[in-house]
């Protein structure tokens, strides 16, 4: 299981967010369950992440902070900034 977690977590970008998702979902899953639903994680996270991220962005009342957010945004996806 351990190699398998690993893939796992690298599909939620060992974010705690993402890892806290899928965590809930396979916990307590067979090893079969984890290495069918593997390919799908690889896909993304069903927009799970980025709903609950757009609920954080939204909840930025000033628009520097909605900027700030976006830059952080684009720093770790790699974009320039």
């Amino acid at each position: 299981f351990m190699e398998l977690a690993s893939e796992v977590a690298d599909c939620a970008g060992r974010l705690p967010l993402g890892l806290n998702l899928l965590g809930s979902s396979m916990r307590g899953r067979s090893k079969k369950y984890w290495v069918d639903k593997l390919p799908d994680f690889r896909k993304g996270l069903d927009g799970k992440v980025q709903r609950a991220l757009q609920v954080s962005y939204n909840g930025l009342e000033r628009k520097e902070h909605q900027e700030l957010f976006r830059h952080i945004a684009c720093f770790f996806n790699g974009d320039e900034v």
